[in-house]
């Protein structure tokens, strides 16, 4: 992964605009003018496999979808930007690897953006590791048979075919089971 150097320097370099003031995005045409402008740090964030010119159109639709991220400052928008871009995950796309989500902060009358990863980029870069041959999750519900124990992993899980509902408060237990090449398994169990 790309070091944070190039993070720190847009940044910086955001910050060094206005010490006193926090800068909003305001409009699309801002961030895309402050999106180019940083295109080269970006791009030196980002891995090989994902064009700048892509995540860069990405953070954009993020804006349309979103439009409070223009009510962001810029150095948040950015940060949250670079910290997707090391990870080389592509932000509020199809593929729900991760989210730029702005946030009011309500002690600062302000709203900043924040990176979430997604579960499917926790997924991604376990995969990334090069040693996972898969990695499977599911959700158990009230009127499911299921039984793990510490020592054998997952024994049962069967669903009950005659649910036609799946509200969240039926949800007992939810669990994820990643096999790898060398033929090991690993498991977790959340009540």
């Amino acid at each position: 992964f790309p070091s944070h150097d190039s993070a720190i320097s847009a940044q910086n370099s955001i910050a060094k605009t206005n010490q006193n003031q926090v800068m909003v995005i305001g409009n699309k045409n801002n961030l895309q003018e402050l999106l180019i402008k940083m295109e080269k740090q970006i791009a030196m964030a980002l891995p090989k496999h994902v064009a700048s010119e892509r995540f860069i159109r990405a953070i954009l639709t993020a804006a349309s979808t979103s439009p409070n991220i223009l009510k962001c400052s810029q150095i948040s928008v950015l940060g949250a930007a670079m910290t997707s871009a090391q990870l080389g995950l592509i932000p509020n796309g199809p593929t729900g690897e991760a989210w730029l989500i702005p946030y009011k902060n309500t002690r600062k009358g302000t709203y900043d953006c924040n990176f979430q990863i997604g579960y499917k980029g926790i997924i991604q870069l376990v995969r990334r590791v090069g040693n996972v041959a898969n990695i499977i999750s599911n959700v158990v519900y009230n009127d499911d048979k299921f039984k793990y124990s510490l020592a054998s992993g997952i024994e049962i899980h069967e669903r009950n075919d005659k649910r036609v509902s799946f509200p969240d408060n039926d949800i007992t237990h939810v669990y994820a089971i990643i096999s790898y090449k060398d033929g090991g398994n690993d498991f977790a169990v959340h009540q």
